[in-house]
């Protein structure tokens, strides 16, 4: 399958083109609001129904997770919360776009979990899509009281104009920084050794 990136200075005319010359081979285009066209059809890349699909716990120690067991934390806000971390990816399966990681904060009352404090995401992505951070997508959603967290578990997906929340990182947290860290290993990803 091919891929075809359309930068956002191209017209859905381009798109078009870019399909038609293909020679009848099968061919995806990912358009500037984040789309894909595949035979002429646009499906969106990771939505919200992703979002949401990130509730599978994959080991036991992903669940009340404190302190700074890697050493990459360094807000104490971070460090003295409760974090769970969830994903929609299941274990016997091998990482591959489309696959989502939802950490979800929560404040520490004296051992409890108290009130979410946000959700950061990793999103893998396709080949070639942010090669200095693992091809992931950086997100963090914080706590919002208007969101139904029983529809939408890790919160309502930003929208992809909103840089400070979304994007290749999430600078105000150092997502990449902190998970190109050796102790994350090559896939960007802290687990138990």
């Amino acid at each position: 399958m091919k891929v075809l990136l359309v930068s956002s200075t191209l017209s859905l005319f381009t798109v078009t083109m870019s399909l038609v010359s293909c020679n009848n081979q099968e061919a995806d285009v990912i358009t500037p609001d984040n789309s894909v066209i595949a035979n002429s059809q646009i499906r969106p890349i990771f939505t919200q129904a992703t979002l949401d699909s990130a509730i599978l716990v994959a080991q036991p120690s992903d669940l009340s997770i404190t302190g700074n067991p890697f050493g990459t934390r360094f807000n104490q806000t971070e460090i003295n919360s409760i974090r769970d971390i969830f994903t929609n990816k299941r274990p016997s399966e091998t990482l591959r776009a489309g696959h989502v990681f939802a950490i979800r904060s929560f404040q520490n009352n004296n051992g409890q979990r108290g009130q979410l404090i946000n959700v950061h995401i990793m999103v893998k992505r396709e080949r070639g899509y942010n090669p200095n951070g693992g091809d992931f997508e950086y997100i963090n959603i914080d706590f919002d009281p208007q969101t139904n967290y029983q529809l939408n578990p890790n919160g309502i997906l930003p929208a992809l104009t909103d840089g400070a929340n979304r994007g290749l990182d999430v600078v105000r947290f150092n997502c990449v920084q902190c998970h190109r860290d050796s102790r994350a290993g090559s896939d960007f990803l802290f687990t138990e050794k």
